[in-house]
């Protein structure tokens, strides 16, 4: 029966004649990695018939299945064996019994080339006699296991990735470790974008890709995609709010790019949708997680911060051109964008003194009119910088939000066809 699965892998692309020592122990490891495998442990230089740790080079736990359902630890060995030929029958016997001695469940022996039939023969007779199990990853079941992680393949073998296999690799380092991938790897499915499926987990992804290495205008994904998909998108990121949100806290991760491909897909949708149809997408998310009512304390945790952002990129936006309201003072940033108030703090032993960041402050001349036709006169301010971040305001933001988007960049293009006239 042919197989539905996408072809992510390009197996002719894989070098597996030049993986041998360390090489292929590295492609273990990180295969391992990308299986979800725990405690991995890579014992560099451990290898050796009789050594006295058991001679694995790596040593991993894996959760397998017990005959009740449950998941329970298994703590797992390999042994690599890189060959231009087949390997031993005398490597997998030492293999096993050198690790007869150690509390130790399985024991894999892996090569990137095959193992005789009457290897395969003599395990099977050990595994019945033995609880210690002994198992054969060949050059076809590392092939095998390979193909369903693209992004292990991506990290040691980009090219032997097919297209729709970088994708995949790229969404999987996303939002698994919150890793960004290559340029190289963005500009080719930016170029044949239309030859893969890119579903609102890939493309919220590809986003927030673009926007840790500020790419996002020569790539908009959310721009390129039907309105149906971007709105899909959108109930993917907040459906993921609460997990992307908590995890990035949890790991230290750079949430910047994430906040930023947020505010994106939020701003594409409001291009399109009524404030009060993205609110109510936006309450029905952020007030609950699994169909449990939220907390207020982990909803603020998570949605001010990121209204918090969406206000800061709309006043970002809006302000250059506001003739009503200027900062008063801006700070030089370097390209990089560091103050370069602190910058040369990196070069003193003690370093930049701690200190809380300064509020932004406004000047407002409040006898000029709005810009985007606000109603604002001295006592009523611009909402941009009167509003809080909370979800009480969520409608008012994304009013703001469309009002801000329709205006400046109906601005914008009439500038780019004005430039085009000259």
């Amino acid at each position: 029966m042919a197989s539905d699965d996408p072809e992510w892998i390009i197996p002719s692309s894989i070098p597996f004649d030049e993986l041998k020592g360390k090489d292929l122990e590295e492609c273990v490891y990180w295969l391992l990695d990308a299986m979800g495998a725990q405690d991995i442990e890579w014992r560099i230089g451990g290898s050796g018939g009789g050594a006295a740790d058991g001679g694995r080079d790596l040593e991993a736990k894996i959760l397998v299945p017990s005959a009740d359902g449950d998941l329970s630890p298994k703590t797992y060995w390999f042994e690599c064996k890189g060959r231009s030929k087949t390997v031993e029958s005398e490597v997998v016997k030492q293999a096993a019994f050198n690790a007869l001695a150690f509390d130790v469940d399985v024991v894999v022996v892996v090569t990137n080339s095959t193992f005789t039939n009457p290897t395969a023969d003599w395990v099977k007779s050990w595994n019945h006699k033995h609880r210690l199990q002994v198992q054969l990853w060949d050059k076809t079941k590392l092939e095998r296991l390979l193909s369903k992680q693209p992004r292990a393949v991506l990290r040691l073998f980009g090219h032997s990735l097919s297209l729709a296999g970088r994708l995949q690799a790229l969404s999987s380092r996303f939002w698994s470790r919150f890793e960004y991938s290559p340029s190289s790897t963005l500009e080719a499915l930016w170029e044949r974008q239309h030859e893969v499926t890119i579903g609102p987990l890939e493309r919220f992804a590809l986003i927030a890709n673009e926007c840790a290495t500020a790419t996002l205008e020569q790539r908009p994904w959310a721009a390129a995609a039907s309105d149906s998909d971007v709105m899909e998108t959108l109930f993917i990121t907040l459906a993921n709010i609460y997990y992307v949100s908590f995890r990035a806290i949890e790991s230290g991760a750079n949430q910047t790019p994430i906040f930023q491909a947020m505010n994106y897909v939020v701003l594409q949708a409001i291009r399109h949708h009524s404030p009060a149809d993205v609110a109510k997408i936006f309450e029905i998310f952020l007030s609950q997680w699994n169909d449990l009512p939220m907390p207020e304390a982990a909803t603020q945790i998570v949605a001010e911060p990121f209204l918090q952002n969406l206000l800061v990129e709309l006043q970002e936006i809006c302000t250059p051109a506001c003739r009503r309201l200027s900062r008063v003072r801006r700070p030089q940033l370097t390209s990089d964008g560091h103050n370069m108030e602190s910058y040369w703090y990196r070069f003193t032993p003690s370093g930049a003194p701690l200190s809380t960041e300064e509020p932004i402050r406004w000047l407002i001349e409040t006898a000029r009119p709005c810009n985007i036709g606000y109603p604002v006169d001295e006592e009523r301010n611009c909402p941009l910088i009167d509003t809080e971040p909370s979800i009480s305001e969520i409608e008012r933001i994304l009013e703001a939000a469309q009002r801000v988007v329709a205006h400046r960049m109906g601005y914008w293009q009439d500038e780019q066809a004005r430039k085009k006239t000259i």
